[in-house]
């Protein structure tokens, strides 16, 4: 059976991808190299697995077994963080919706967005909060400036941290 996919476009940063119930891959957007590295073309054919970290490999496999078998449109791994590879061999984390198609066999089209920029402004977000809250909590200087520097190695990636004293002075 031909998948149709004429009139799916991918120009948001996010891709689409149709798998049939055996896992190889039937349609990968433009968006798949910008966001996971792999030409959509060398995708088809294929199966999805190069996508999936191997650490993950063998329990997505059993998911994947059990969702074909009663598909329904739903965020894949609720609750958790999902993980894709990038074809350079490293981990991003992404944000996975599945939508079943539908005909026989079974067909899911994936859409997979990249959540990596909002995961860590949520990590930067967390670690300003936890210095508000050990400044208003009446943290000494000395274990405000220690908590800066981890949390700026930490969340920044920070390799030399400078902190700068300002006095209290008042307005005129």
């Amino acid at each position: 059976r031909r998948v149709h996919t004429s009139l799916i476009r991918s120009p948001a940063p996010y891709v689409v991808i149709i798998v049939g119930h055996d896992g190889i891959v039937r349609f990968a957007s433009s968006a798949m190299s910008e966001v996971l590295g792999h030409d959509p073309a060398d995708l088809i054919g294929h199966p999805y697995d190069v996508l999936v970290p191997p650490d993950a490999g063998e329990r997505h496999r059993a998911h994947h077994g059990t969702y074909i078998t009663r598909p329904t449109a739903r965020p894949m791994g609720r609750g958790l963080s999902l993980r894709a590879r990038h074809k350079a061999g490293y981990d991003i984390p992404v944000e996975i919706a599945l939508v079943p198609l539908p005909g026989s066999p079974p067909f899911v089209a994936a859409s997979i967005r990249d959540v990596s920029a909002s995961r860590l402004a949520v990590e930067r977000l967390a670690a300003t909060n936890e210095l508000l809250t050990l400044a208003l909590g009446g943290a000494d200087r000395e274990q405000l400036v220690r908590s800066a520097v981890v949390l700026a190695r930490r969340h920044l990636g920070a390799t030399i941290c400078w902190l700068a004293e300002i006095e209290d002075t008042e307005m005129s």
